[in-house]
């Protein structure tokens, strides 16, 4: 036998684990493709996405529309001129209104009174973009096409500035660093991954056996996936602490204003992921299938749910679908906690969302839970 036939051997092998097969390429596939839509307003692309953003008019004159004009023909930018009330009576866009919306839409331009009639008078005059703080992508866009914008309409003489105003977000604000929303990021990911890969224990200890010899014993399907479960929650709650500490010391990560919502946010986040992984493991069948599921839902999640990235870049659809992940949810608390600075109660729905997770990994795994 020579290397050759060794090499045909393992191959064979391989072919006939169709779905690590599949996995193998799906998972990379799928990680390109989620990555591709969910960062659309980074390219002018018409096939993208654009950001939605409040103007406020406060001049009606011929300049103020040719503006507007101009802002609702760029393929970067959705302009939002009016809104709908609780009512669904439409109105005209106005100050306080896109102050409001600036926390979620990230950025808002105001257009002055008399900025027609200084154009006019050839006198100087300024565009305002209110911007949230807490980021760096969206209201740079928002400034530069304003600025391109004007610089077409003045021509030879530039009479327009462009300022960028910070919109207040609360009394709580932070001024986050890179590392406040890396390390919760990337921490909910890492724990997604040792979550499921120790749930994969359950398919090792079917394929030798072990399972089989359980059922000697008076000891109840429950019982043996609370207490595997459990065995992963204690390893995934310390692997979040020691982040969250190094993160903190190393990294000079803020903490937030209310340790114990944040303590509660990282029990509940560790919980859910175990559910989840045991979850998963009542689906697989064989342990080779293990590392291909895994790396697929994880990387999936990880990329829509805004452990990459902020989840407001993208698309609105993607948005959407990503609130059936488990990583939309803990980093919705994360945030609110580390970035807005908030308290408990800001982090209530996400609580709920990720204990419901657990549970009902738990429930499931315990109903499909075989011996053999």
């Amino acid at each position: 036998m020579t290397f050759w036939h060794v090499a045909l051997k393992d191959i064979r092998l391989q072919m006939k684990d169709l779905p690590s097969i599949l996995f193998l390429f799906l998972t990379p596939l799928l990680v390109i493709a989620v990555a591709g839509y969910a960062l659309p307003n980074l390219s002018n692309s018409k096939t993208y996405s654009k950001f939605q953003i409040p103007v406020v008019q406060q001049d009606t004159g011929p300049y103020a529309q040719a503006l507007v004009d101009a802002l609702k023909k760029n393929s970067a930018l959705e302009i939002l001129t009016t809104y709908t009330d609780e009512d669904k009576q439409e109105h005209t866009m106005t100050l306080d209104e896109a102050k409001k919306r600036v926390p979620d839409l990230k950025a808002a331009i105001v257009i002055p009174e008399h900025f027609s009639d200084d154009m006019i008078q050839q006198r100087p005059t300024r565009i305002t973009v209110l911007t949230d703080p807490t980021d760096k992508v969206v209201p740079p866009v928002v400034s530069s096409v304003v600025n391109k914008i004007t610089t077409q309409m003045t021509q030879t003489k530039t009479l327009i500035e462009v300022e960028q105003e910070e919109n207040k977000v609360g009394e709580n604000y932070h001024q986050p660093s890179a590392f406040d929303a890396t390390v919760p990021g990337y921490a909910v990911m890492f724990i997604l991954f040792s979550t499921t890969f120790a749930a994969a224990s359950l398919l090792t200890e079917r394929e030798a056996g072990t399972l089989r010899k359980l059922k000697t014993l008076p000891i109840s399907k429950f019982s043996i996936i609370l207490g595997k479960m459990l065995a992963n929650f204690l390893v995934a709650l310390l692997q979040c602490v020691v982040l969250f500490t190094a993160g903190h010391y190393l990294f000079g990560m803020w903490l937030g204003n209310d340790l114990l919502a944040l303590i509660t946010v990282i029990v509940a986040t560790a919980f859910a992921a175990t559910g989840l992984g045991m979850l998963i493991a009542a689906f697989i069948k064989t342990r080779a299938q293990v590392t291909g599921v895994v790396t697929l839902c994880v990387l999936a999640m990880s990329a829509l749910g805004g452990s990459w990235w902020p989840l407001y870049i993208e698309p609105e659809w993607m948005q959407n679908v990503a609130k059936v992940t488990l990583t939309a949810w803990a980093m919705s608390g994360f945030n609110q906690l580390l970035v807005y600075g908030n308290g408990f109660s800001a982090v209530l729905t996400p609580l709920i969302v990720l204990a419901c997770i657990g549970i009902g990994g738990v429930l499931i795994a315990t109903a499909r839970f075989r011996y053999e």
